[in-house]
């Protein structure tokens, strides 16, 4: 694990390189390394997770035409180590990362899609570069042309130190707004954009970047025709073991994110297979969305060492310092919780920690999935004759029906109800969106000064419901859920590995009819159906609850007062000349209501203030 930098037809400068490395060091502590060509130049700093030595990089192939600087964990190194050792290659190392070369010398850019695991690559050719980022973007890489160079990084407080000054754009500020993050490749940097997750980019002698995509992701299926049921769970076990048994390391100790929740309950008992040294960390907030007791109780049941990790309004003195190691800015105060948790990961010794994030993309998890999916397959009538409902119910009785770990609130209920009602009406990228936009397309126009919203890209596609699915893997996976335990794991040098999110599992799902996903109004059916039968039926059973972190509870302390009285003061905000002081100052007096989506809305804005404090805008 490691974080890597470097340039095509990019002078050189030995200072500037020296300093880029040092920006990179939380992500590469114990060590760094350079390898350069006229004016091509790669580099790379180490997180060193085993002991071994000769592992610096670049890795250079038998014959010494590839040069190679990656980051992150081919899982599956061995197998395709031994299929190359068949084949006469020669290796030094212990190290997953050196069969990059003599793979990329025997099968090119379809070297990709043998790869299990989660990497960011940069290839050195005969005078071509070669960058490539895993299927689901575990790994970030940045891209940034000036001229007739191409520079590329981990992260995009290298370019400074390079020599390029950083200029904010406000074109996506919009997406930002509405969605809290800005889908890839954009980012809200002029001339900075992130290689999208399962693509690569060549760039040769002309200097004309190409970029290709190299992965596709799992359809989300209509098909029926499937292998009866008990094979189907059979076979998804399968899966889930191999996945874990190749990400799991078993030579130190390995810290697990634990929730009460199916996803990090099967990655748990599939860990203790392994023979893993496992400890169990939960974030605890204290709330009725605190999951503390229920995953405290679960480790104790496999006899595995848990920690609380208490988030508080406490961690709101960090957010400055977390949003700054975030580096992009991500509307979401759970971003605080990811910090606590990988410090005290990192605190603790751990140099490896594991999640289950994936199954819910996978596996149709989600409620706005569910409901997204009803509403589409409903009769408009029906859609419509729910929406009345939704409208005239009394508030407490969509509580009832709800599984969010807060109250929907009045604005919660009338977003839900204005959805269904004018479903009809909608773009296809509301439709799909639109239950999980924080501000509405409307709000949003009336917040910006000058830009207004305009809908993300969309691929074309007959199927609505396979676009959004594919819209998910394309963005909101890696910008929005995965990001956010990257920046903060590798903020504290700590490795973050997502063992569900392997190729051959996520293939697998696309092979299974949607009535395995969503089936008589429950999510991620076999999913459970395998939970129930390794886990028992409670857990099971076990309604997703969002990973939530109650801000609302947030208001009344004085760290949220000052924090917001600072940063989205009229003058403050009028002097930033993005958003209408006003709409601004109506929704700093909304989050009164203590409804969590009016503090949701101005926690957003307050992380984008400070990302722009801290990016010097």
């Amino acid at each position: 694990m490691c974080g890597i930098f470097g340039g095509y037809n990019a002078p050189i400068n030995k200072k500037n390189m020296q300093r880029a490395a040092e920006a990179l060091h939380h992500r590469g502590p114990d060590g760094s390394s350079y390898h350069s060509e006229g004016e091509h130049f790669l580099a790379s700093v180490r997180l060193a997770i085993t002991g071994e030595p000769g592992m610096n990089q670049p890795f250079i192939s038998n014959d010494g035409r590839v040069k190679i600087v990656a980051n992150g964990e081919v899982y599956n190194w061995q197998e395709i180590r031994r299929e190359l050792g068949a084949k006469n290659y020669l290796f030094k190392t212990n190290c997953d990362l050196e069969i990059l070369p003599s793979a990329w010398q025997e099968w090119g850019v379809s070297m990709f899609a043998k790869l299990n695991g989660m990497f960011s690559i940069a290839i050195l050719e005969d005078k071509q570069l070669t960058l490539a980022r895993d299927a689901c973007g575990q790994k970030p890489l940045y891209i940034t042309q000036r001229g007739e160079a191409l520079y590329f990084a981990s992260e995009i407080r290298v370019f400074p130190e390079l020599g390029f000054p950083l200029e904010f754009s406000t074109d996506f500020v919009g997406q930002y707004l509405g969605l809290r993050y800005v889908p890839e490749p954009n980012t809200l940097i002029r001339d900075v954009h992130i290689l999208p997750a399962g693509h690569y980019l060549q760039i040769g002698t002309l200097g004309v970047p190409n970029i290709q995509r190299w992965w596709t992701p799992p359809k989300v299926s209509e098909n029926r025709s499937i292998l009866p049921y008990h094979e189907s769970v059979t076979q998804l076990g399968q899966h889930v073991d191999e996945s874990v048994r190749l990400a799991c390391p078993r030579d130190q100790p390995v810290t697990l994110y634990l929730s009460s929740g199916i996803d990090s309950a099967l990655l748990l008992e599939s860990m203790q297979k392994t023979g893993a040294q496992i400890r169990a960390l939960t974030a605890s907030f204290g709330q009725n969305s605190d999951e503390g007791l229920g995953a405290q109780s679960l480790a104790e049941s496999y006899g595995v060492e848990h920690h609380h990790v208490g988030v508080g309004h406490e961690n709101l003195s960090r957010l400055e310092k977390v949003v700054a190691q975030m580096e992009v800015p991500v509307g979401d105060s759970l971003i605080l919780a990811f910090d606590a948790l990988a410090s005290r990961a990192s605190g603790l010794g751990s140099r490896v920690a594991m999640g289950g994030e994936g199954p819910d993309e996978l596996f149709q998890g989600y409620s706005f999935q569910k409901l997204f999916y009803y509403a589409e397959k409903s009769p408009p009538l029906l859609r419509h004759a729910v929406g009345l409902g939704v409208k005239y119910s009394p508030d407490f009785l969509l509580e009832v029906f709800s599984n969010f770990p807060t109250a929907l609130g009045k604005q919660g209920k009338a977003k839900i109800t204005q959805w269904l009602l004018d479903y009809q009406h909608l773009s296809n990228w509301e439709k799909g969106a639109g239950l999980r936009m924080l501000f509405t397309p409307s709000e949003i126009d009336e917040l910006l000064i000058d830009n207004q919203w305009k809908d993300p890209e969309m691929a074309s596609h007959e199927d609505i419901i396979e676009a959004h699915h594919q819209r998910q893997f394309n963005d909101w996976l890696p910008d929005w859920s995965i990001i956010r335990q990257d920046r903060n794991t590798m903020a504290h040098s700590l490795e973050y590995r997502m063992p569900f999110l392997d190729v051959n599992l996520m293939r697998y799902s696309g092979q299974l009819p949607m009535n395995y996903k969503i089936r008589a109004g429950k999510t991620k059916w076999l999913w459970r159906e395998l939970a129930k039968q390794r886990l028992g039926s409670r857990i099971g059973s076990i309604a997703k609850k969002p990973f939530y972190m109650p801000v609302e509870s947030l208001t009344n302390s004085r760290d949220f007062q000052e924090l917001v009285g600072d940063l989205l003061s009229y003058d403050r905000v009028k002097r930033r000349g993005l958003f209408c002081p006003k709409a601004v100052e109506s929704l700093v007096k909304n989050v009164d209501s203590k409804e969590f989506l009016s503090v949701k809305k101005v926690m957003a804005l307050v992380i984008l203030e400070l990302w722009c404090i801290q990016s010097k805008f």
